[in-house]
């Protein structure tokens, strides 16, 4: 699973919701279909179940991506040594980075390795959008663009 398009799915996801409560509250705001439409209770239920897993996704990009910074530093390091190696370089300056280089593979050791969403996260997900979709559809908002960001997080 690539990084920039998991990041990009969950980002779009997000967009799309924002775009909902806003409509909402430009309904709330004017007084429109206020009288036939009672759901919005459930409504607001609904982008709050679907911000919670938008708020899911988002931290297991943000851990994936701050342990691969760490293991991208760990491997630049452990290049670097190899090269100073090849050179010939001081033995202690050799022996400097090998250390630091040893800490960051002690702390990607130690660092708690992210959860993969599964199949069932995202079968979560698009229940929670599914129940969204249905109340979303009583205020008239554009259910294709939902549909479209919930198939790209979907496909990641």
């Amino acid at each position: 699973m690539e990084m920039a398009s998991c990041k990009t799915g969950v980002e779009f996801m997000k967009f799309q919701i924002e775009k909902i409560e806003k409509h909402l509250e430009v309904l709330k705001r004017n007084g429109e279909e206020l009288e036939e439409f009672k759901g919005f209770g459930n409504l607001e239920k609904s982008i709050l179940a679907a911000k919670e897993w938008i708020d899911f996704f988002s931290k297991k990009v943000r851990d994936a991506e701050n342990r691969q910074n760490i293991i991208s530093q760990y491997e630049t390091m452990a290049e670097n040594v190899k090269f100073m190696k090849e050179l010939g370089e001081d033995p202690s300056d050799i022996s400097d980075m090998e250390e630091l280089a040893n800490q960051f593979k002690t702390q990607i050791d130690m660092m708690k390795k992210p959860t993969v969403w599964t199949e069932n996260h995202v079968e979560n997900l698009k229940k929670s959008i599914e129940n969204l979709e249905i109340e979303v559809d009583d205020i008239n908002f554009i259910r294709s663009n939902l549909n479209e960001a919930i198939e790209k997080l979907a496909n990641l």
